[in-house]
């Protein structure tokens, strides 16, 4: 389990670090364009909303995520057990129909 923590701190260390890397490269590269005011601030405009917009995909896709984890975390052994149940009643129905057909061979 700790392991898992560790893994997904990395995980979220790395792609924060990428965001702020991105928007602060971003950032740089407008201001160190030859631009005229207006243009500059109606081009930080449109990469502030794109930045947004990435931002809010990528939360939803880690929520996803998280509910998906959560999820397989409490399904998870009730399918095993399930499935394990299911294992053992098809092998009770194999059993009877081999002693039913024992039986009417019997009879015969």
């Amino acid at each position: 389990m700790a392991e898992q923590e560790k893994n997904n701190m990395d995980t979220k260390d790395f792609l924060i670090g990428s965001l702020v890397g991105g928007i602060v490269g971003a950032a740089v590269g407008l201001l160190m364009a030859p631009k005229a005011g207006k243009e500059l601030r109606d081009d930080l405009n449109v990469q502030v909303t794109n930045a947004k917009e990435k931002t809010a995909k990528f939360t939803d896709k880690i929520r996803e995520r998280r509910v998906a984890d959560e999820v397989e975390e409490e399904i998870g052994p009730v399918a095993i057990e399930t499935s394990e149940n299911s294992e053992s009643a098809e092998e009770s129905e194999e059993q009877v129909v081999n002693e039913e057909a024992a039986a009417t061979k019997e009879d015969n």
